[in-house]
């Protein structure tokens, strides 16, 4: 190939990423509810039990305060996961809520017993999101415009020294059969991130959708 169709190949190439590339600034709030091929309100401690192993169901509280969750131990002991429900989450303990946490940061509770991963949660706990990223790498995340398959609003961002909590809210309307009628349902995706000099340690997700 000659010097001058190498220099055409490759500002086609150039001209191509420009144009079909995802572009940078954009962000799917919707990346942030999923982990391990699970999916928040989508799968149920069920689902995740028999996928990840059977850890059992630690059940604390009652009514708004009840709350059921399993917890899982990587297997290098590095990083605790936990999968949450509560009152919301019905007879069928939808997942409603995530945490991934530096184990050595945890504060184990009573009557809560890790199960070991057989393997690891990998880089990414979340696409583009690990333990140990830094606080600007995390706050940078949501810095541009939002591109969902669902309607998210700005998010409200609250950011602290050592934390920084954003809350996305959204509205999705919803066809009743019975009623004959749509409903409008809020949608909100919380998160919530601390850091410390080790960088991230500690991240907590939770979606919920009300009438």
């Amino acid at each position: 190939m000659s010097i001058k169709n190498k220099v055409f190949v490759g500002i086609l190439f150039i001209v191509g990423f420009v144009f079909f590339a995802n572009p940078a600034y954009s962000f799917d709030p919707l990346i942030f509810t999923k982990i391990l091929g699970f999916q928040l309100e989508k799968n149920t401690l069920y689902d995740v039990q028999k996928a990840l192993g059977a850890a059992p169901i630690v059940e604390t509280g009652d009514a708004a305060d009840y709350d059921a969750s399993l917890y899982f131990i990587t297997s290098d002991g590095s990083s605790v996961l936990v999968f949450g429900s509560g009152e919301m989450g019905g007879n069928t303990k939808d997942v409603l809520y995530f945490q991934v946490v530096k184990s050595d940061h945890y504060k184990k509770k009573k009557g809560q017993n890790f199960f070991k991963l057989s393997n690891s949660l990998g880089k990414d706990v979340i696409q583009g999101v690990y333990l140990g990223m830094s606080k600007k790498s995390f706050d940078d995340l949501f810095k541009g415009e939002i591109h969902s398959t669902e309607k998210f609003d700005s998010p409200e961002i609250k950011i602290k020294s050592k934390s920084t909590s954003l809350f996305f809210d959204g509205k999705e309307k919803i066809f009743d059969k019975e009623e004959k009628q749509t409903i409008d349902y809020d949608d909100a995706i919380n998160i919530d991130a601390k850091f410390d000099e080790g960088g991230l340690y500690y991240l907590n997700v939770g979606r919920v959708e009300q009438n």
